[in-house]
């Protein structure tokens, strides 16, 4: 859950709790993880990609893992946002 301090600099964030499971690597997993999936794809980025204070279905490598399984072969995705990372850091 995110602390007080962090509600009060932002626009109307709930006080969670946010679920956030890892793998072992320490990806954030989807919703869904589809660990057996003959496609995956890891989203790289900073706290846009790493979506910690959202639920797990909202966040968008989800909702990508979702679309892209609705359409073609199961699809896993992993997402290595950190927050504070920029292109240098990647």
């Amino acid at each position: 859950a995110p602390t007080a301090e962090y509600l009060r600099a932002t626009d109307d964030l709930p006080p969670g709790p946010y679920r956030v499971r890892t793998d072992a690597a320490g990806f954030i997993r989807s919703h869904r993880p589809r660990p057996q999936a003959p496609r995956r794809i890891v989203f790289l980025g900073g706290s846009t990609t790493e979506c910690l204070y959202m639920n797990e279905e909202e966040r968008f490598p989800s909702r990508v893992a979702d679309l892209l399984s609705a359409v073609g072969p199961e699809t896993d995705v992993l997402n290595a946002g950190v927050s504070g990372a920029n292109t240098l850091h990647m």
